[in-house]
């Protein structure tokens, strides 16, 4: 938990070194506007060359990071437990197969095979609908976004992200791994999948398969029908709607905690 916070507090001290070439582009797209540049060539080179200032960041903040958490383990002295078997585990005594004087606790291969089977499933099952509830949203909008069509979107993640985050953690009970790095893993594994999912189906279907159907690209004055002028105005709002969520999401928290803490205990 507390390397938690550590990289909370790292991840946004790191952003603050993109806030001086984000206000680079943000300068020099207001100096396109004014002097009547060429908009199109103009957010291709800033869109080229803060994609590649965003590449180098990631990697320098990663490779800081790892200098900090060492440290943080050598200050903490943190020894490696995740070999050690989870609490949680659930098997027979049985001999141990490395060595059969000892008795060590075995679940049935059958029986967790099975339920990965099971997991995998379910996962897909919801990434699946996902993808059918974006498209209703598009269907509603007919591809035309605006301010409420992200203000939906934006609900809608949150409310399926709410939906799946206790499923994961039961999926990842009901797999049984023995060892914690495995079920931080499965955990991770899982959540990942489903959120990218979640989070960034409606931007490739925008990106790719807006302009195949019927609504079409929307006309962009001076450019044409443009379905990455509609994706970009798309990610700035849902983008900015789901940070709202996000600090609300916190204060709820915050607020939640300060209750529990004031209230009487049992």
């Amino acid at each position: 938990v507390a390397f938690i916070f550590v990289w909370a507090g790292y991840y946004c001290k790191a952003l603050f070194a993109l806030l001086i070439p984000s206000l680079v582009c943000l300068g020099l797209m207001v100096a396109s506007w004014y002097y009547k540049w060429e908009e199109k060539m103009v957010l291709e080179v800033l869109q080229l060359g803060f994609g590649v200032v965003v590449i180098i960041w990631g990697a320098v903040a990663r490779n800081m990071f790892a200098q900090e958490t060492n440290f943080f383990v050598q200050c903490w002295a943190v020894t490696d437990q995740g070999m050690l078997p989870r609490g949680g585990y659930r098997g027979d005594l049985l001999p141990s197969p490395l060595n059969g004087n000892e008795t060590e606790r075995q679940a049935s291969p059958v029986r967790t095979t099975l339920c990965n089977y099971f997991s995998v499933l379910v996962t897909v099952f919801f990434c699946v609908l996902v993808m059918v509830a974006i498209y209703a949203w598009m269907m509603v909008f007919h591809g035309r976004m605006n301010l409420v069509a992200s203000i939906a979107l934006a609900i809608q993640i949150k409310v399926f992200e709410l939906i799946y985050r206790p499923v994961a953690m039961w999926l990842t009970n009901l797999e049984n791994h023995k060892y914690q790095v495995d079920f931080v893993n499965a955990l991770v594994w899982k959540t990942f999948a489903f959120q990218f999912i979640n989070y960034y189906y409606a931007f490739f279907y925008l990106m790719i398969v807006q302009k195949y159907t019927e609504a079409g690209c929307p006309m962009v004055s001076g450019i044409g029908h443009d379905c990455i002028w509609a994706l970009r105005k798309q990610v700035l709002m849902t983008v900015g709607v789901l940070a709202v969520c996000r600090i609300a999401e916190v204060f709820a928290y915050w607020m939640l905690v300060k209750v529990m803490l004031w209230l009487p205990g049992p």
